[in-house]
């Protein structure tokens, strides 16, 4: 019988890949965003998965709760993993793929469907656009819980420009915001300095903290204040010496 796709979904994290595949694998965190997994059950431990491992994974979907028999297929952390699962409608793949992309995560989902027989391949053609509803709030919600996991671990991103002529270092800090995107900050000590910025129109963060600009990931964070040094603070402090 032909392998059907039932679903596909796609969508960039502004997360390293690490922690994203830490929440999409591991269950201390898994059994928080995906309201339909109750609970798995391993043969050995759980970080001792790997392919060929099998576990079971007991489900509510609605009102019923069921258990499935899974094999891990691939198992390439940080990158990639694949299983399969026998239900009564046929053998189910899942498969998901992490790319490392512009200072995040590029990840990409595919479940997809053997029937059995006719009869669930003529089903699973009727039924599976309405399944993209369910893993839709599954996945979305799978990805708010990442940014708060990021938001909890990683209070502050260290972005750093070194000057080619002098090798001189400049760090600015980048603090995820409640949009997920990055506020990114420079401390400077010289009053003077910060006088003239804050006449260009710069808000002060504290004592010494000047806001730059919002980021909406790392390397778009590098970029924007590499274009302000060079731009901005190395051109005010040539004129004040």
């Amino acid at each position: 019988m032909k392998e059907l796709i039932a679903y596909r979904f796609t969508e960039f994290i502004d997360a390293p890949i690490a922690l994203v595949y830490e929440c999409l694998h591991k269950d201390e965190h898994v059994l928080i965003w995906n309201t339909m997994i109750v609970e798995h059950i391993y043969e050995g431990r759980e970080d001792e998965m790997g392919a060929g491992s099998r576990f079971k994974s007991k489900q509510r979907i609605g009102k019923k709760a069921y258990t499935f028999e899974t094999e891990v297929l691939v198992h390439e952390p940080p990158h990639r993993i694949a299983m399969k699962t026998t239900t009564k409608e046929g053998i189910n793949f899942t498969r998901y793929e992490l790319i490392e992309r512009d200072g995040g995560t590029q990840l990409s989902i595919e479940a997809s469907l053997i029937p059995k027989n006719v009869v669930y391949f003529l089903a699973g053609k009727l039924t599976f656009w309405m399944s993209k509803f369910v893993f839709d709030e599954q996945y979305l919600a799978f990805i708010e819980y990442v940014y708060n996991q990021q938001s909890n671990k990683h209070q502050g991103l260290e972005v750093i420009y070194h000057e080619k002529q002098t090798d001189q270092a400049f760090l600015a800090i980048a603090y995820l915001n409640g949009d997920h995107l990055w506020d990114v900050y420079f401390s400077v000590e010289d009053k003077e300095l910060c006088e003239r910025l804050f006449a260009k129109g710069y808000d002060g963060g504290g004592d010494s903290d000047i806001y730059l600009f919002e980021a909406i990931h790392y390397v778009d964070a590098e970029e924007k204040f590499t274009k302000w040094i060079e731009d901005v603070y190395l051109p005010l402090t040539s004129k004040k010496s």
